[in-house]
């Protein structure tokens, strides 16, 4: 079974991605902040972080970098209603440069549907993994 973890520090926004993931045959750990995720990181192993860009205690982008410090292979969702100008100041800012989505990475631009989310993930889990959850 996918491990996932979604944060988000919309209440909202998280709660549809667990609930889709979930309901798509995933175990799925919802948080509100980054910390959190990386208390869970360190419990279990960790497949795919689905994570908004902007959140209250760091970047998306640092906690990417941090959860692959314990799992290399996770796959990272980016979400985020920025655009590319924003984005990569947040990357600046954070002494990064901006990702450029490779085999384990993607973007998905808020506000997004369902089907976007589910294409999204399945096309991250299909280069790492079973995608015939979703």
């Amino acid at each position: 079974m996918t491990r996932v973890v979604v944060v988000d520090d919309n209440g909202e926004v998280r709660s549809l991605v667990a609930a889709v993931l979930g309901s798509s045959g995933c175990d799925v750990a919802d948080v509100r902040d980054a910390a959190s995720v990386v208390g869970l990181a360190a419990e279990r192993p960790v497949d795919l972080l689905v994570t908004d860009v902007s959140l209250g205690d760091r970047s998306g982008f640092l906690l990417a970098r941090e959860i692959r410090g314990m799992w290399p292979d996770v796959a990272v969702l980016y979400m985020s209603g920025h655009d590319v100008a924003e984005l990569a100041r947040i990357a600046a800012e954070d002494g990064l440069s901006l990702p450029v989505p490779g085999p384990a990475d993607a973007y998905l631009r808020k506000p997004f549907g369902l089907a976007d989310l589910r294409a999204a993930v399945g096309r991250l889990l299909a280069n790492g993994q079973a995608a015939d959850e979703l």
